[in-house]
């Protein structure tokens, strides 16, 4: 397999594009990732895929299948706009997010500066 040759650690990116459900796109990792390679789960909320509360089920699905040290989240900061283009996320749509995700890393997508000084000040309060 083409990931046994990249130098570890290894982390991966992963979006449910196709939105199969939580049972299915884990077992698609597994079946795919060598067992040494984390993921990413990237929540699909900035476009909305998916809430939050279903991205954080993909999460312990995934984390059910994987294992909880292979497994970290990526919160999209985006939302979408009526011209189809994406604005930053604002604090209390981040902190839905963060909130359903208790209890497992989470990265911010920052895209081209979707999280700005501002909104990480009003994360803090």
């Amino acid at each position: 397999m083409v990931l046994d040759q990249l130098p570890r650690p290894l982390w991966v990116s992963a979006y449910d594009s196709a939105n199969v459900g939580p049972k299915e796109f884990a077992a698609k990792l597994d079946a795919w990732l060598p067992s040494d390679v984390g993921v990413f789960f990237q929540d699909g909320v900035g476009v909305h895929a998916r809430t939050a509360g279903v991205a954080r089920q993909y999460a312990d699905v995934i984390t059910a299948r994987l294992g909880n040290k292979r497994v970290k989240i990526i919160a999209e900061a985006f939302r979408p706009t009526a011209s189809g283009q994406f604005r930053p996320a604002t604090p209390e749509e981040i902190r839905e997010q963060l909130d359903a995700y208790k209890g497992y890393p989470v990265y911010l997508f920052d895209g081209p500066h979707y999280v700005p000084a501002e909104t990480v000040e009003a994360l803090m309060h």
